[in-house]
């Protein structure tokens, strides 16, 4: 596969990669850089914190309004997407053995670092367990333990590590699917079923959550097969894809109940286009965007916590009551996006090469 000559090379993939050395791929071939994807990367964080930073405002505020609800509905889908793609980019290098041990302790060592504070709330009973966790705390602490870290449910976001620990030990299944590129028109059936089996409401099932994102990590995995070829996509045909997150409030369409497929499928259509676009316009990334694509996956790990620290602030008026609205909204997404970054250094400061495994940046 042909990619975009861009500058400085990869060393891992799924949002845990840092800038590095030579990554050899097929045979005696290397991987470049591909600065589109540090820029993507960095977006798909921010995106992602915005998003979370909602869920402490009242819902019957601008924040929780269904104009943002149809905006924001779907748009981590975006990190799922990336993963794709970078599982793609470096399968050069596969080795099933390899990939795993490396998952176990650039994601599976953070993650149960990571979760240690949500679950010590939990066992202190300082806040109450989701239903299925305290139906496990009835056979004991450990299997209350078991069941928040099995399903992620004892922070927000963390349902995503048992959901892609379903896409790593999947991988060679997905790689054959790569070496054999027809195989990508599954993804025309595997949307149909994502669409009837839908998100879990709770994000309590991992294996229903990896049914529904599997189309988007292969979508992924589609962009980086035919990389070469992105930027012979017009222009237009880019910015047309990324106006689809637009749709819902078109013309006589705005207002009208959208069923959520409808958003599902336009969040696609605009990564899809965003990514084009990048690679159609990107050739080097600012050098604090690529920080922050480098340690994104850090700032995911930590940024539900800033999340929380803020909106205590906020419920105790820590500015006075003179902000409210968008305007509290985009101050606090700043200051947990500032926050998050500033944790994620102090932790890679002070841990050194075992930041990986403490933070997974």
């Amino acid at each position: 596969m042909s990619v975009p000559a861009n500058v400085g090379l990869y060393r891992d993939a799924h949002l845990t990669g840092k800038a590095g050395s030579s990554l050899p791929a097929a045979g005696s071939q290397r991987r470049q850089r591909l600065e589109f994807i540090d820029l993507l990367r960095a977006m798909a964080i921010i995106i992602v914190v915005a998003t979370h930073m909602r869920d402490p405002f009242p819902p019957s505020g601008l924040i929780k309004s269904e104009p943002f609800g149809l905006l924001f509905r779907h748009i981590n889908l975006i990190f799922i997407f990336v993963s794709g793609f970078l599982f793609q980019y470096l399968l050069g290098r596969f080795s099933y053995g390899s990939y795993l041990r490396t998952k176990l302790r650039n994601v599976g060592l953070p993650y149960l670092v990571m979760s240690l504070p949500a679950l010590a709330i939990y066992l202190a009973g300082l806040k109450e367990p989701a239903p299925h966790v305290s139906a496990a705390a009835e056979y004991g602490a450990l299997a209350q333990l078991g069941a928040m870290l099995a399903t992620g449910s004892h922070l927000a976001p963390f349902w995503f590590i048992p959901m892609m620990a379903i896409f790593y030990l999947a991988a060679p299944v997905l790689a054959r699917m790569d070496r054999v590129p027809v195989f990508y028109w599954l993804i025309l059936p595997l949307l149909a079923v994502s669409m009837v089996v839908g998100r879990s409401a709770a994000d309590d099932n991992p294996f229903q959550n990896f049914l529904f994102y599997l189309p988007v990590y292969l979508i992924g995995m589609v962009m980086s097969h035919f990389a070469g070829r992105l930027t012979a996509v017009p222009v237009l045909g880019w910015l047309a894809m990324m106006l689809c997150i637009f749709l819902p409030f078109w013309g006589p369409a705005a207002g009208a109940p959208f069923h959520d497929n409808f958003l599902f499928v336009t969040k696609i259509a605009f990564c899809i286009g965003l990514t084009g676009m990048l690679a159609l316009h990107v050739r080097q990334t600012p050098r604090w965007l690529r920080y922050v694509g480098d340690i994104s996956f850090g700032i995911f790990f930590v940024h539900y916590y800033a999340i929380a620290l803020v909106s205590q602030l906020v419920e105790r008026q820590f500015f006075g009551g003179r902000l409210a609205g968008i305007t509290l909204y985009l101050l606090s997404t700043a200051v947990v996006f500032g926050l998050s970054v500033l944790a994620v250094a102090v932790i890679r400061r002070l841990s050194g090469t075992h930041s990986r495994q403490i933070v997974g940046a």
